[in-house]
C-alpha cells in the first residue's frame, strides 16, 4: 500500500490540547472548567450591558417639563419651536454621550428676599442700626424700611397673549435659559439680585407710609410695575424666566420709631372707628327719618341744594338746562311728599340716570292724574319706596291738621250762612237762640277754665276744678289722639297698597 502523499505526521492543536488534558491531574482539569464558565458569563454580562447602554437612548418627556435633545453638544432642530420636544412621547436616540436630554421644570418656583432689607438681629434691643450687617430701604424722604418680599417665578414660560394673565410655553426662553445659564441656581441668584435692584427702584420713589401700605401687584415706577422692573433685568441677560408675581411678606419700620409708629397705627384705626360710627349713626338717623327711602329723597335734596346755589352764583354753564331741572326735581319733592312714595335711584337701569328715573316717575304720576286708563298706581314701572319714619309722621300730622282745619272753617262758614239768613227775618229769635248757647256754653260744668260773665254790668268769674271732672275731660282728650292716631294708620296702609 503506497503512502497518502497529504497525510500529515504531526498532531493537531485540539489532539494535544486533549492530550494535556488527559495529562493533567484533577485540579488543574477543575480550574479550566471553571475558567470556561466564568468567560462565558462575561460573555452573556457583556451582551446586557451593551443591550441596556444601547437602550438608555430611549426617552420620554413629561407634561411638568419641556425636553431639547443634543448631538454631540449641539441641540437638534433649526428654531426653538423645533427644538422643543412634544410632551408624552416617546423618543429613541443614540446613548450618552452621542446624545444627551437637557430638561426643563415648568413648575412655580419662588425665591426669597428675606435678609436684604432686614436687620440681622430682628429682636436686639436699642435703635441703632448697623450698617455693616442691617439691611434697610430707603424711602424718598430719607426714611428707612425693612422688608421682606418673594419672588415667584417659571422657567420657560412666557405670558399668554389672551392677556387674561394665564402663561403659556416660551420655546425662545427655554432654548435661552438651557444655553445661557442650564442651572437654576445660577438663575435664581439673578433673580435675587434683580429683585434687591426693582425693590430698591421702588421705594426710591415712595415714603415710608405708602411703602409700608404698599400693593407690590400696582405700585408703580413710572409706567411699570415692581414684577415688570424683575421681568426687564432678566430678559436683558436671556434668562429664560417669567415672573408670574412679587409678594411683600413682612415689613415695619426701625425699632426706633416702632412706638410711635404703633401710635400713629391706633390713631388711623380709631379714626375709622369713628368715622364708621359716625357713619352708622347717620343712617340710622336718616332711616328713622324717612325710613328706606332716605338715600333716593337725600339725593334728589342735595341735587336741588346744588343747582339752587349754580344759579344763586351764576355759574352754572347752561343756566336754562338747570333751571329746567332744578324745576324738576322741586316738583319730584313736592310729590314724593304729597304721595309719601320716592323712586328708588339704587334700582334704575345701568343706562338710565338719577334724572331720567325721576322723570319717568313723574310721567306715571301726571298720567293716573289724568285718568289715562291703563295706568294705575299697581302697574307702574318705576321702582319706588315708600316714605316712613319721622318725615311720614309730620306730613299725616300735617296733612290731619290741615283737614281739620278745613273741616272747622266749613262748619263756621255753613253757621254764618245760616246765621245770616235767619238774622234777615227774626233777629230777636236769632239772639235770643245764640244768647242762650252762649251762656250755655259759659257755664259748662265741665269747663276747667275760669269763665268771665258780664251780668248788668257787673262782671262774674266761674272756676270748676273738680279732679273728676279734669280726669274725665283728659281721658276723653285720650281717646281722641287715639283715634286720631288710628286713622292716621289706616290712612297710610291704604296709600301703600
Amino acid at each position: 500500500m503506497s503512502a497518502n502523499p497529504f497525510e500529515h505526521k504531526h498532531p493537531h492543536y485540539d489532539d494535544a490540547e486533549q492530550a494535556a488534558i488527559e495529562a493533567m491531574d484533577p485540579a488543574q482539569k477543575s480550574l479550566t472548567d471553571a475558567l470556561r464558565v466564568s468567560f462565558g458569563v462575561l460573555k452573556v454580562v457583556m451582551a446586557v450591558l451593551v443591550i441596556f447602554y444601547l437602550s438608555s437612548g430611549f426617552f420620554t418627556v413629561r407634561q411638568n417639563e419641556v425636553a431639547v435633545r443634543l448631538t454631540f453638544g449641539q441641540i437638534v432642530g433649526a428654531t426653538p419651536e423645533e427644538q422643543i420636544l412634544p410632551r408624552g412621547r416617546i423618543y429613541a436616540g443614540w446613548p450618552f454621550p452621542i446624545t444627551q436630554v437637557v430638561r426643563v421644570n415648568l413648575e412655580e418656583r419662588f425665591v426669597d428676599v428675606a435678609t436684604s432689607f432686614w436687620p440681622a438681629d430682628a429682636q436686639r434691643p436699642g435703635n441703632q442700626l448697623n450698617p455693616e450687617r442691617d439691611g434697610a430701604l430707603l424711602t424718598a424722604e430719607t426714611g428707612l424700611v425693612h422688608a421682606r418680599f418673594r419672588v415667584n417665578y417659571r422657567l420657560g414660560m412666557g405670558q399668554d397673549m389672551a392677556g387674561d394673565g394665564s402663561v403659556r410655553i416660551d420655546p425662545q426662553r427655554c432654548i435661552d435659559y438651557i444655553t445661557n445659564f442650564g442651572d437654576r441656581e445660577k438663575v435664581e441668584r439673578l433673580i435675587h439680585h434683580a429683585a434687591e435692584q426693582a425693590m430698591i427702584e421702588l421705594a426710591a420713589t415712595l415714603d415710608s407710609n405708602a411703602l409700608l401700605l404698599a400693593d407690590t401687584r400696582r405700585a408703580a415706577v413710572g409706567d411699570r410695575t415692581i414684577r415688570d422692573l424683575i421681568q426687564d433685568a432678566l430678559d436683558k441677560v436671556g434668562a429664560g424666566v417669567l415672573i408670574t408675581g412679587v409678594d411683600i411678606t413682612e415689613r415695619r419700620l426701625p425699632g426706633g420709631v416702632q412706638d410711635a409708629q404703633q401710635q400713629a397705627n391706633e390713631a388711623i384705626t380709631q379714626r375709622g372707628e369713628t368715622v364708621n360710627d359716625a357713619r352708622r349713626a347717620a343712617n340710622e338717623m336718616l332711616a328713622s327719618a324717612a325710613g328706606g327711602a332716605y338715600q333716593s329723597l337725600l339725593h334728589m335734596v342735595d341735587r336741588l341744594d346744588l343747582l339752587d346755589i349754580e344759579l344763586e352764583r351764576g355759574v352754572s354753564e347752561d343756566v336754562a338746562a338747570t333751571q329746567a331741572e332744578r324745576d324738576l326735581l322741586d316738583h319730584a319733592l313736592d310729590t314724593a311728599l304729597r304721595t309719601l312714595t320716592v323712586p328708588d335711584l339704587t334700582r334704575r337701569a345701568p343706562e338710565q340716570t338719577p334724572l331720567d328715573l325721576i322723570e319717568q316717575w313723574l310721567e306715571e304720576h301726571a298720567a293716573i292724574a289724568r285718568g289715562d286708563g291703563d295706568v294705575n298706581p299697581a302697574a307702574m314701572t318705576t321702582p319706588v319706596l315708600p316714605i316712613s319714619g319721622r318725615v311720614a309722621d309730620t306730613i299725616q300730622t300735617a296733612h290731619a291738621q290741615a283737614s281739620s282745619i278745613k273741616r272747622s272753617v266749613q262748619s263756621e262758614a255753613r253757621t254764618f250762612e245760616a246765621f245770616h239768613d235767619r238774622y234777615g227775618d227774626r233777629q230777636q229769635t236769632v239772639l235770643a237762640i245764640y244768647t242762650h248757647q252762649a251762656v250755655s256754653e259759659l257755664f259748662d260744668p265741665e269747663r276747667i277754665m275760669p269763665t268771665i260773665f258780664l251780668s248788668d254790668g257787673r262782671p262774674y268769674l266761674e272756676m270748676n276744678l273738680d279732679p273728676r271732672i279734669i280726669e274725665r275731660m283728659q281721658r276723653r282728650q285720650r281717646e281722641q289722639q287715639e283715634q286720631q292716631r288710628q286713622e292716621r294708620e289706616r290712612r297710610q296702609e291704604r296709600e301703600q297698597r
